[in-house]
């Protein structure tokens, strides 16, 4: 059925890589332009006339394994050593005097990283120093990959308008991969060999998501998550006016500014309806709901409002606020 809706049909579908390659050309910029084009098209459908807003924030989570040290250095030694195994047709005969020059390592370390898998069962600082001793083995190989990385594209770089351009993509590979290999390495002695912290939003979880953050989840099941907060905006018929992904220390909280000017510039006015977490439900945000032409729903019945949480707070102010978030819209 999937072949018939792509109208593939029998023909021969693309790679996944191709099609990964093809979504990252499509830019944020368009991927808005065209979300904006679907709202306007479902308003002149009646689908939705933007009456209400409704702003959540979720995690998406991203399609990685469980990061840990000794799989992100295993993961950089095995993403390089296929570069240098793509590389040795093209550059071969340039570094044939060269000792190792595309030496894999990959077999080095997995054999590294289940010794760090059975130790890890084990207590005690006999165990913790076993553990050290493996990691600094595996810091070493991965250091020695990186200088043959570093070592085969500038030999890339030299061969200039002799090497294919089928190929080409090699120098932007290594380019692409070399300093969140580097980092890596970095991030791991830092945490295991020194005993130091490292910031949540200088960590990078996975070489080939590296916009992926750790997320703390206050809920039931796991403690963290690994990828993004995203805010939607969702107007009545279930349409989603716009999304954002949240920068480094943003909370979805700050969003109902820029929400409401979005919304003005798609449907040409305010909603009368607003909606959002408790969180969301602040004398500053109220201000700007007022400020952008909400109508306040003291008075009329309508305009702010907030979905009541399933916990109720006990606090100055929250009998008033439970009265305001069960009013009807007119």
């Amino acid at each position: 059925m999937l072949r018939w809706f792509c109208r593939v049909y029998f023909e021969r579908a693309p790679d996944d890589t191709t099609l990964s390659r093809w979504a990252r050309l499509i830019r944020p910029e368009t991927l808005h332009a065209l979300n904006d084009r679907v709202v306007q098209l479902a308003q002149q459908a009646r689908v939705t006339q933007g009456r209400k807003l409704r702003l959540d924030g979720t995690v998406v989570q991203t399609p990685i394994h469980h990061p840990t040290d000794s799989s992100l250095l295993v993961d950089g030694v095995r993403v390089l050593s296929r570069l240098l195994r793509r590389s040795k047709p093209v550059v071969g005969d340039r570094l044939a005097g060269v000792r190792d020059a595309f030496r894999t390592r990959l077999r080095t370390t997995r054999q590294a990283l289940q010794r760090i898998h059975r130790t890890v069962r084990r207590k005690g600082e006999e165990a913790a120093e076993q553990r050290r001793v493996v990691y600094e083995k595996l810091v070493t190989t991965a250091q020695q990959t990186v200088r043959q990385a570093k070592r085969v594209r500038q030999a890339l770089v030299e061969a200039g308008e002799a090497v294919p351009r089928r190929v080409g993509r090699l120098r932007e590979q290594f380019d692409q991969f070399l300093p969140r290999v580097r980092q890596v390495i970095r991030q791991v002695r830092t945490r295991v060999l020194e005993g130091q912290m490292v910031p949540a939003a200088a960590k990078i979880l996975s070489l080939f998501k590296p916009h992926t953050r750790v997320i703390p989840r206050f809920k039931g099941g796991a403690a963290v998550e690994f990828g993004r907060t995203v805010v939607f905006d969702e107007v009545e018929g279930g349409i989603v006016s716009r999304f954002h992904v949240l920068e480094d220390g943003a909370t979805e909280h700050d969003e109902l500014g820029p929400a409401l000017r979005h919304h003005r510039a798609v449907f040409g006015h305010p909603p009368r309806l607003v909606t959002g977490d408790r969180g969301l439900h602040s004398p500053g945000n109220e201000r700007v709901a007022r400020a952008a032409g909400v109508v306040d729903g003291l008075e009329r019945g309508v305009g702010w409002a907030v979905l009541a949480s399933n916990l109720r707070h006990i606090g100055q102010g929250v009998v008033a606020r439970e009265r305001r978030e069960h009013q009807r819209a007119a």
